[in-house]
């Protein structure tokens, strides 16, 4: 059976959560920052996937919008052209002193505003991602109100009461959430754990030997009925590193090569729907 890995790319700057960092807001600076990495990164995702992926700009408290205007905004067009996916991302977790995934006004309007900023472009999504996995009966309500029929925020095994991340027993592979209205791509895991330097497809924070043996797993995991569906995480500044660069583009070759297709959230649904 097809085995079908979302590359997803964070639009963010690095260090935002760092004490030294948290305090400054998204400037000129940084925006000009984001949208320069996110051209280096969006030319590494046309040579080693295709052009097919996910980016999640980051809305947050330090950054409600800026990664969705202007300059980005149009990048991120040209990258939908190209085959890529744009989704609306928003980090509603304990960093702005509470989390609010289950605030269904909060999240209706932040989803809503994000969403309209990228219509703006001409950019349709309905594929969405929460920041730190938070997710809540509430907030898949909303997201069903709204039209959005993929999510993005599961990681199989993770709890984090704080930041309203409930995962502990979700499926590795995509899968429907029990009542069939959202699809839900979580974030490679090899279901041995919960720490995201061993366990997760956080590719930043483990080595690549690992990262392919989280591969195999999922698919060495797979039925024979159902595609295993799953996303890797990268973040956009991490392209202006090479030793990270350079751990992505290996990935991205080792999947190809071995048997993993490479496409975007509605891509890796439909594959999914068409096996169902």
């Amino acid at each position: 059976m097809q085995s079908i890995l979302v590359p997803l790319i964070d639009v963010v700057w690095p260090g935002i959560l760092a004490p030294e960092v948290r305090e400054r807001y998204a400037d000129a600076a940084i925006v000009a920052r984001c949208a320069s990495e996110f051209a280096a990164t969006h030319r590494l995702m046309v040579d080693h996937a295709g052009g097919r992926y996910a980016i999640t700009p980051y809305a947050g408290f330090l950054c409600e919008d800026a990664l969705y205007k202007g300059e980005l905004l149009e990048a991120y067009r040209t990258a939908v052209a190209g085959g890529a996916e744009v989704s609306v991302h928003i980090h509603a977790d304990r960093a702005a002193g509470e989390a609010r995934y289950s605030d269904a006004d909060f999240m209706r309007a932040s989803i809503r505003a994000r969403r309209a900023d990228l219509a703006s472009a001409g950019l349709h999504t309905t594929s969405y991602r929460s920041g730190e996995f938070g997710f809540s009966a509430v907030l898949a309500d909303v997201l069903v109100e709204e039209g959005f029929d993929i999510d993005l925020s599961s990681a199989p095994g993770h709890a984090d009461p704080v930041n309203q991340a409930f995962w502990p027993a979700a499926p590795r592979a995509g899968h429907y959430l029990a009542d069939g209205r959202l699809f839900e791509i979580p974030i490679g895991v090899d279901g041995q754990g919960n720490e995201r330097v061993r366990n997760y497809m956080h590719v930043e924070v483990s080595d690549l030997d690992n990262q392919k043996r989280i591969l195999d797993s999922l698919r060495a995991a797979a039925g024979d009925d159902l595609p295993a569906v799953t996303h890797a995480l990268f973040h956009s500044y991490s392209s202006a590193l090479p030793a990270m660069a350079e751990r992505w583009q290996r990935l991205l070759d080792y999947a190809a090569g071995s048997g993993w297709t490479l496409a975007t959230p509605a891509e890796a649904r439909a594959a999914y729907d068409r096996a169902a």
